[in-house]
């Protein structure tokens, strides 16, 4: 796969996007997540897009202070840059239920697989038509919040939780 965009999301999230090949029939479950593979670096980075993704796969990437996967994307990736995956991998998806309230939480980066599940339920919106989706997501400062849920389908109850902040938020 090929980086096709480089992104920042704010200091230190980055939203990368990497071109599959045309041939490519990568099959995931919206939730999965890929090794991605730099050299000899290996690191696992959840999938953030839904699975009916077109040959393109969005990852959040998080700056860690000496993390040598975070400073070749900060420091050194460049459009056209050639990656390795591996995967898909793990068994975070949603399941089909009965269940009326889906409540999901998450931190940081963590929205990444969630945020590929919501993709998911958007376009079969119709098997959420009486469920109750809830949104929990926890940062420190407001800054820190870098995605929010905007969906034309889905009833999200959306709940941003600061840690840190000193203001009136």
């Amino acid at each position: 796969s090929k980086i096709s965009v480089i992104e920042y999301l704010n200091d230190d999230i980055l939203k990368i996007v990497l071109r599959l090949p045309p041939n490519s029939n990568f099959d995931f479950n919206s939730g999965q997540y890929v090794n991605i593979i730099k050299g000899n670096l290996t690191r696992s980075y959840s999938v953030a897009n839904g699975s009916d993704h077109k040959n393109k796969l969005e990852f959040f990437i998080k700056k860690y202070a000496n993390g040598l996967m975070s400073d070749y994307f900060f420091n050194r990736a460049k459009i056209n840059d050639l990656l390795r995956l591996e995967g898909p991998i793990g068994t975070f998806f949603l399941r089909d239920s009965n269940f009326k309230n889906i409540v999901f939480l998450a931190t940081g980066t963590g929205i990444a697989p969630i945020r590929s599940i919501l993709e998911g339920l958007e376009k079969s919106h119709e098997s959420c038509v009486n469920k109750n989706l809830w949104l929990i997501v926890g940062a420190r400062y407001q800054k820190d919040l870098f995605w929010e849920p905007k969906f034309k389908n889905l009833n999200i109850r959306y709940i941003p939780v600061l840690s840190r902040q000193d203001n009136d938020w």
